[in-house]
């Protein structure tokens, strides 16, 4: 049966609509699930779903379609290597640090991952099969070099230290320098909590805060309150540096007006009497 020209032109609009709502869906799926995984990293390491039997696998399987629709986003493969990481799955960490490091090979993070991953490497080595171990070599060839874990933290931290490589920068630099080097505990402290850079934001600082806060550079209390101070002369609006405002006493019971309450209907009852 032929078509009219009105219903094959309205049959072409119903097509386009369809593609455009597909297009568009897709656009919210990407948007809801980056949402989603920029939640799941602001939580604590290997928080995925407290209340699930298996939190790494409900992870993966959040991860599946994020890999598909969000694989241009490096947020997506450093939430991969974390997931790996903690699964102690050495190949799979290699892709997603490959990945990352194609889209954006300086970003902070993904610094720190490479550190992580080679002391991983190093741990997981003797256990590898042969292959296995082949294949790793040889892949993580241009990212590491000839470097040590330790020669990486070193390198990493003395290039976090200038201005022009940013408060992130600093901040994963010192994260590294301080879990290789302990030793170092006070250099890494003062490298996170300097404010002296070109990017320095609110935002920033509060991470550097939470990350002192957990003890991530070992006891520092005094640290805390000085870099709060620090920021406060920074950042004076900033409620994320200002003291909590102190708890309101509770009201005193109004035993005085009850009582007298009592005594004048006392006193009416004496008198109807």
């Amino acid at each position: 049966m032929k078509r009219t020209c009105k219903q094959t032109q309205d049959l072409d609009y119903r097509n386009l609509s369809d593609g455009v709502g597909h297009a568009q869906a897709q656009t919210r799926r990407r948007t809801g699930l980056l949402t989603k995984a920029a939640d799941w990293r602001r939580r604590a390491p290997g928080c995925v779903a407290a209340d699930a039997e298996d939190p790494l696998e409900q992870a993966i399987k959040f991860l599946t379609p994020l890999r598909t629709l969000a694989a241009d986003r490096i947020d997506t493969h450093l939430m991969a290597f974390e997931i790996y990481y903690r699964k102690d799955k050495p190949l799979l960490m290699l892709q997603s640090v490959k990945r990352a490091h194609r889209l954006q090979p300086d970003h902070p993070q993904l610094r720190d991952c490479l550190l992580r991953f080679l002391e991983r490497l190093d741990e997981l080595r003797p256990a590898l099969h042969q292959h296995v171990a082949t294949v790793l070599d040889a892949e993580t060839q241009p990212l590491f070099g000839e470097r040590s874990a330790t020669d990486m933290a070193q390198q990493f931290a003395a290039e976090a230290e200038t201005r022009a490589r940013g408060q992130a920068a600093a901040l994963w630099g010192a994260r590294g320098l301080t879990r290789r080097l302990p030793a170092r505990a006070a250099d890494a402290l003062k490298l996170a909590t300097s404010l002296h850079h070109d990017d320095v934001t609110i935002q920033g600082c509060v991470e550097v805060l939470e990350a002192l806060r957990e003890g991530e550079f070992g006891s520092c209390e005094r640290a805390v309150e000085d870099y709060v101070a620090e920021c406060t002369k920074k950042f004076p609006y900033a409620i994320a540096f200002k003291p909590p405002a102190p708890a309101a006493p509770p009201a005193p019971a109004k035993v005085g007006a009850y009582s007298d309450r009592r005594v004048d209907r006392t006193t009416r009852f004496d008198s109807k009497l």
